[in-house]
């Protein structure tokens, strides 16, 4: 296991009311995923290897100081 942290960046706002829950928003720096998803994709129905997929919320979890189990994503289209 890597000790990889992908960079990411906390709203002001939300980080002034949200006591509980940690939020971060992340851009492509620190995947695993290769090709097409050559970043730290995180979407389970984007077509991406599902382990690297997998990886790459790991990382992003433990950046935040979370586990997988706290995870809690929402489904993102562009």
């Amino acid at each position: 296991m890597t000790d990889a942290r992908p960079p990411f960046e906390e709203a002001p706002a939300l980080k002034r009311f949200s006591m509980h829950v940690r939020h971060g928003f992340f851009g492509r720096r620190g995947g695993v995923s290769t090709g097409v998803y050559n970043s730290l994709n995180c979407g389970h129905g984007s077509g991406d290897e599902p382990e690297k997929v997998r990886e790459n919320r790991r990382r992003f979890c433990h950046a935040m100081g979370a586990s997988l189990e706290q995870l809690a994503s929402p489904r993102q289209i562009h």
